[in-house]
């Protein structure tokens, strides 16, 4: 299966929204809709909420035909993508929302969802505290970073 980075983007969103563990995580708001967003929306009201967005990306067609089946040229692609999980309350919301995310990441059932579309996660994330304690109201943040393979055609 052949992906671009917005199927990446929403496949990892559709996967988030689906997940008993971050829908227990997350109160249902907004019409009874997980609060899970792509980062471009405007949803800076809405807490808990998670958003993902892509933060870099690069491509690289293999060398000496070896990702070519005669009719197409493939092309690997590597992305790091930008989970953040946001809360108003306080570190302890914050936290929970991020574990459930976490955990839904790597999941077996997830994992292979992932690779029916040719996605592939390298690795664990990575995590940061990224609070702003001085904003009114103060929001609790924790980013994860995965990198993410997958293939395209060149």
């Amino acid at each position: 299966m052949v992906s671009t980075l917005e199927t990446v983007l929403e496949t990892i969103i559709v996967q988030l929204k689906a997940d008993a563990g971050v829908i227990a995580a997350l109160p249902e708001g907004l019409g009874g809709l997980v609060p899970v967003f792509h980062a471009r929306q405007k949803v800076k009201d809405v807490y808990p909420r998670i958003t993902v967005m892509d933060v870099a990306v690069r491509g690289e067609v293999s060398g000496l035909n070896d990702a070519y089946d005669e009719t197409y040229s493939y092309e690997w692609n590597t992305a790091a993508v930008q989970i953040d999980c946001y809360s108003s309350r306080d570190s302890t919301e914050r936290d929970r929302v991020w574990m459930a995310a976490k955990n839904c990441l790597l999941k077996r059932l997830v994992k292979r969802a992932f690779r029916t579309v040719g996605i592939v996660f390298a690795h664990e994330p990575t995590s940061l505290n990224v609070d702003r304690l001085d904003a009114s109201p103060p929001e609790y943040r924790k980013m994860m970073t995965y990198t993410v393979f997958w293939f395209s055609r060149a």
